[in-house]
């Protein structure tokens, strides 16, 4: 086995296949049942059929609520059953159920550049979100409010009035501003498709097709670094699914607490779904780029980098019934303002590329790529890659500064860029949409890329790799050049570079389902004042 790098085999026993949350008590509250029952969920191997698990679960008394996937089945059990299920051998994991969606809650648009995508002058650009369509999945009904006027959906038709976060959020994203010019949104033009909870999640991959959904954004929390869960699967596997279709999430307000044994709020983020690797989870900045203090810092449960990006969401102005507005704070207004901007970046790709719809890693990738760096130099746990920046991202996009392409099991691929005169900083990201990655696991990755920048004189440099030790130290730690094997997502930035051909090398380290397609997104930042230089530099 040694040739396999195989240390030891051991038996996969029952305590290996239950989570923390099902071990610790009290357990978690949503799937606490009357009579002592409890909701779970039990990945089963797929090659077991349905009949052979339903007649197991029957001769064992077990009630089957309903499967999620051919080889995902929601149960309802007494609690003392939890530790005896999991000794099944047909079972192969046991989780908690998805806790339900909790609410997380004029600067913006210029903080985010969203206003120059937008110009109020002829020669302008004129990209606000026209003709896409964003599903947001929050408290309910909005409205009435004039700013929303002719571009409105609610799913289902007949949707009640919820409270009021709903309205502020989808005034974030697409407020037209039509009462008030200045409380315009970051895609002022986009259609507002309105869910309850999650429900813009589960209809999405019908309403991609049907309405037109590109981006779902949610202001929702699931718990305190709930960690890679079943919401984690399912969001992967959603993005996975269609072309151009991409989710957004606020991080979370629990960067004030200690959820994740770690001081200083590390360890913080809320779900579950933003856990995902191929969503975008955003955090909360002020006004000044200054980290909010109740915005959830990362790493996710599993040491990835988290959150990926952060916007603005401290004291945002935005609509509320009855044509009014009002200021709340939270990442639940950073989220929306990031999937309004890309509102205007998905209309401005269609709108350069003949009408063809942009792949969604290449959207994210531009978007983290270009993002304006905060904090310590490169990737962090407190700003992700830094504050999105619209125009730098069209920038890039418009130039065709990117590639896609793919890598299979020990293979490279090999792209030469050459690098102009004058250029301060060089950007370079590799990112793929990882598929779905095992819970069970404390590494979720599952096809495995490297990435390498080789200089004019053979110089190489590696991506930014951080430290996710669970201790203050090495969680506000620079991060270093070295190997990663965990992220979905790898940058490489390079000072003091000279101009000329660089070689960029994409290897499939372990790609054992592939082929694997990536992106690749490089930018040349010339402008003294768009290269910042950020505490820790």
């Amino acid at each position: 086995m040694s040739q396999y790098g195989i240390r030891s085999v051991l038996p996969y026993e029952a305590k290996y296949k239950l989570p923390k949350q099902l071990l610790d008590r009290p357990l978690p509250c949503w799937i606490q049942k009357p009579n002592n029952e409890v909701e779970i969920l039990i990945y089963t191997y797929s090659n077991i059929s349905k009949e052979t698990i339903e007649k197991e679960l029957s001769i064992n008394q077990l009630r089957l609520i309903d499967w999620q996937n051919a080889t995902t089945a929601k149960l309802q059990i007494k609690e003392n059953q939890i530790t005896e299920i999991a000794k099944f051998p047909w079972v192969k994991l046991v989780l908690a159920t998805d806790a339900p969606g909790v609410l997380e809650n004029d600067r913006g648009r210029t903080d985010h550049r969203a206003n120059t995508m937008d110009a109020d002058f002829a020669t302008g650009l004129h990209y606000d979100g026209t003709g896409i369509s964003v599903a947001v999945g929050d408290d309910g009904g909005i409205g009435p409010h004039i700013d929303f006027r002719g571009r409105l959906f609610f799913h289902p038709i007949n949707m009640g009035m919820g409270g009021t976060h709903c309205d502020h959020v989808a005034g974030i994203v697409a407020g037209a501003g039509n009462m008030d010019p200045v409380m315009k949104g970051n895609g002022k033009g986009a259609d507002l498709h309105i869910y309850d909870d999650y429900q813009n999640l589960s209809n999405a991959p019908t309403h991609y097709n049907t309405m037109g959904v590109r981006i779902t954004s949610n202001s929702l929390g699931q718990g305190c670094n709930d960690g890679y869960n079943n919401s984690a699967v399912n969001a992967d596997n959603l993005i996975n699914s269609k072309y151009s279709l991409m989710s957004v999430h606020s991080s979370g307000n629990s960067g004030g607490g200690a959820c994740g044994g770690v001081p200083q709020g590390y360890y913080t983020i809320t779900g579950g779904y933003k856990a995902g690797k191929n969503v975008i989870a955003v955090g909360n900045v002020e006004k000044d780029d200054d980290i909010a203090g109740s915005s959830s810092r990362g790493p996710s449960e599993d040491g990835r980098i988290k959150p990926d990006i952060v916007a603005v969401g401290t004291s945002v102005n935005s609509t509320q019934p009855d044509d009014t507005y009002d200021n709340f704070t939270g990442t639940s207004m950073a989220c929306p303002a990031v999937s309004g901007t890309l509102a205007t970046l998905w209309q401005a790709y269609k709108e350069t590329h003949a009408g063809a719809d942009p792949n969604s890693a290449l959207m994210k990738c531009l978007a983290l790529n270009t993002a304006d760096d905060l904090g310590n130099r490169g990737p962090d746990f407190i700003y992700g890659f830094g504050r999105i920046n619209a125009r730098r991202a069209f920038k890039v996009m418009n130039a065709n500064q990117f590639m896609i392409d793919s890598v299979d099991n020990g293979a490279q691929k090999t792209f030469n860029i050459n690098v102009p005169v004058g250029t301060k900083q060089l950007k370079v990201m590799l990112y793929w949409h990882d598929i779905t990655g095992n819970p069970a696991n404390s590494i979720v990755l599952v096809n495995n890329l490297d990435i390498a920048v080789i200089d004019p004189n053979l110089n190489s440099f590696r991506p930014w790799v951080l430290n996710n030790a669970p201790n203050v130290a090495a969680l506000s730690a620079l991060a270093v050049r070295a190997k990663d094997s965990l992220n979905n997502v790898e940058q490489v930035t390079i000072d003091s570079l000279i101009s000329g051909n660089y070689v960029i090398n994409v290897s499939g380290v372990d790609v054992p389902q592939g082929p694997q397609t990536f992106v690749l997104v490089y930018e040349f930042i010339s402008d003294s004042l768009t290269l910042t230089y950020p505490q820790g530099w």
